[in-house]
């Protein structure tokens, strides 16, 4: 009986609770909000405003 315990807690409460929930909340929030809000703000408002 305590083998079925001890295989079935460490399996079900380790990965579902862990990687799954510190990956999609960390890397795909800081790099997609860094680079969309310097360089393209800075080109498409800078030239195109100079030679009109």
């Amino acid at each position: 009986m305590q083998e079925t315990v001890e295989l079935l807690t460490p399996e079900s409460s380790n990965p579902p609770s862990g990687p799954p929930s510190a990956k999609p909340s960390g890397p795909p929030s800081e790099p997609p909000s860094s680079p969309p809000s310097g360089p393209p703000s800075a080109k498409p408002s800078g030239p195109p405003s100079e030679p009109p």
